[in-house]
């Protein structure tokens, strides 16, 4: 199995001014809804393909692309993201089956 060249950055706890936290969020929230398209783009191509989904394969080729390829991903919100992907996995496997 391939290695992941990880690049990590430190959390920076250093005293922010309010306007600092917000763009901070903001950067936060973007980065977590780029994840998470890339997520619904995953799951969608395993539904039309009626594929079962693997989860170590997920969370690999996730991380290999946000880490690789995209390295100024901050890794803690490609990992909150990837949880919460499983998590909405784990509680109802295919919740699109239902709809027209």
């Amino acid at each position: 199995m391939p290695t992941l060249n990880v690049w990590v950055r430190e959390k920076d706890n250093s005293p922010k001014t309010p306007e600092q936290k917000a763009e901070e969020k903001r950067q936060e929230d973007f980065a977590f809804a780029l994840v998470s398209g890339y997520l619904c783009g995953y799951f969608n191509c395993i539904c039309e393909h009626k594929m079962q989904p693997n989860k170590s394969e997920l969370v690999h080729s996730t991380k290999t692309y946000f880490y690789n390829l995209i390295p100024v991903m901050d890794p803690f919100i490609v990992n909150r993201a990837i949880n919460e992907y499983l998590e909405f996995m784990t509680t109802d496997p295919n919740p699109f089956a239902n709809e027209e």
